[in-house]
Parts: C-alpha cells; sequence; structure tokens
C-alpha cells in the first residue's frame, strides 16, 4: 500500500544508523551483514503496526563507507592516535523510495554532515537536497546525543529535529496519498501550506557477541508537524518504530 512508502523512508534512516559506525579503526572489520527487524506504525488512516525483515549490508572503510541506502565519503575526521573528539565531515548520498500501488519512484538525495563528538555528547547537523530532480525539496536534521559504553557494548540516545521543504514535505506526505483512493472515495491533491518540522527522541544500542557478531537495536518516537496532522488521511501525529538486527563483522 501507499503508506508503507512512508514507512520504508523512514526507516532507510534506521538502517543506515543501525549497520554504521562512528569510529573506524584499522584493526576494525569493514563489512557487516545480516538481518535487521523493523516494527512501525503508521499515523494513515486504515493502516495498522507494520513488521519488515530487511537485509543490512554495510562497508566502514577508513573514508568511504556505505550504510544501507546510504553511502558518503568522510573528508575530515579526528586523528586516529588521538582522542576520540573532535569535527567529521562527510559528503554524503542517498537513495529516498517511494513505493506503493499508485506509483513506483525514487530520488536520491545528496549533501554534507558535520559531526562534532565531546565530552558532553555529540551535535550532528545533516543539510541534503534532491540530486535527481524527483521533487526539487530539502532536508536539514540538527540531532543532540550522547554515546554510553563499555567493553563491547554502547548505548545512544539522541533527541533531533528534522526540517523539510515545501517540496519534499508535499512529494513524502502528501502528492502520493492525495490521489490513492482510500475509504470515502478519492481524495483531492491537498498541497501544504509550506516547510514542515518533524520531532523526534530515539535510541540506538549495540552489543557485540563474541568477535565477530553484533546485536543492535533501534527504538524511537517521531511527532510529526501539525500540517501533516491537518491532512485528511492522517488520524495521528505520533509515529513509533523499533529495530533490532543481528550482524557477522567481517
Amino acid at each position: 500500500m501507499i503508506v508503507t512508502a512512508r514507512i520504508n523512508s523512514a526507516f532507510a534512516i534506521v538502517i543506515a544508523a543501525l549497520c554504521g559506525t562512528s569510529a573506524v579503526s584499522a584493526e576494525d572489520p569493514k563489512w557487516s551483514a545480516g538481518p535487521l527487524m523493523l516494527v512501525s506504525t503508521s499515523v494513515f488512516e486504515g493502516e495498522g503496526t507494520e513488521i519488515k525483515v530487511v537485509p543490512g549490508i554495510t562497508y566502514n572503510g577508513d573514508r568511504v563507507f556505505l550504510r544501507g541506502l546510504e553511502a558518503g565519503f568522510r573528508l575530515v575526521k579526528p586523528p586516529e592516535d588521538g582522542p576520540p573528539f573532535g569535527a567529521t565531515v562527510e559528503a554524503i548520498a542517498a537513495a529516498r523510495f517511494l513505493l506503493g500501488d499508485a506509483r513506483d519512484n525514487v530520488s536520491l538525495d545528496a549533501g554534507f554532515r558535520v559531526r562534532y563528538n565531546s565530552p558532553f555528547g555529540f551535535l550532528a547537523i545533516k543539510a541534503i537536497h534532491d540530486a535527481s530532480g524527483t521533487h526539487n525539496g530539502a532536508e536539514f536534521v540538527l540531532r543532540y546525543g550522547y554515546r554510553f559504553s563499555g567493553d563491547g557494548w554502547s548505548f545512544r540516545p539522541s533527541i533531533s529535529g528534522t526540517w523539510q521543504s515545501t517540496q519534499l514535505a508535499q512529494y513524502l506526505w502528501a502528492d502520493e496519498l492525495s490521489a490513492h483512493q482510500a475509504p470515502g472515495g478519492l481524495r483531492t491533491r491537498d498541497v501544504l501550506d509550506g516547510s514542515v518540522i518533524n520531532w523526534s527522541v530515539e535510541y540506538f544500542g549495540d552489543i557485540d557477541i563474541g568477535d565477530r557478531l553484533r546485536l543492535t537495536s533501534f527504538g524511537g518516537v517521531t511527532r510529526l508537524d501539525g500540517e501533516i496532522g491537518r491532512l485528511p488521511w492522517t488520524t495521528d501525529r505520533t509515529e513509533l518504530k523499533t529495530a533490532i538486527g543481528l550482524s557477522y563483522r567481517f
């Protein structure tokens, strides 16, 4: 169904975060592969809880990385022989899928992510724009979090705000659904009045099982913008999502 496209787009971020790590050393395995189980609720009329199992394949090199649907190149990174603090600058590109009965579509986003690690936590800023000419929209994400870690485990809670331009918000939340035959008849195209801001509270965690296996998990709550909530096909503004995965690193 059409709503599945919205869930897939949101979980592209989850897959990238679960598959990737911010620190790379020469001794760390660069590849990982394994299954991910994704569970989410939907804010759209007539939709319930969805469960998906997808493959997760990543590469995390010294400069080049692949995390799910996202690939990038580290332009700036902290020195390996220094403390794990400082700035990382990445050039990134990621596919954004819209799948469903009405239209199969994919766009390509490209931009930059800057992350600064300090003893007080990390601050990450991501700015991306449609590079495929599909919707000509832009997205800006500001995230703050803190990394707790020990021998073979880490836990990273965070809070974030995501700004989506009018073009991107219309593309994600209105264009496809407004042409979709839903209960009550065919809906007319409903144009969003402007850009939107969605807020999220999330956590990412991982536990190493021996030298090669890693158990990862994610949980998050997103509060959608009021403009999205006023659309006639949305019944709630709160999205819940969680994921768990097991990967083999080599």
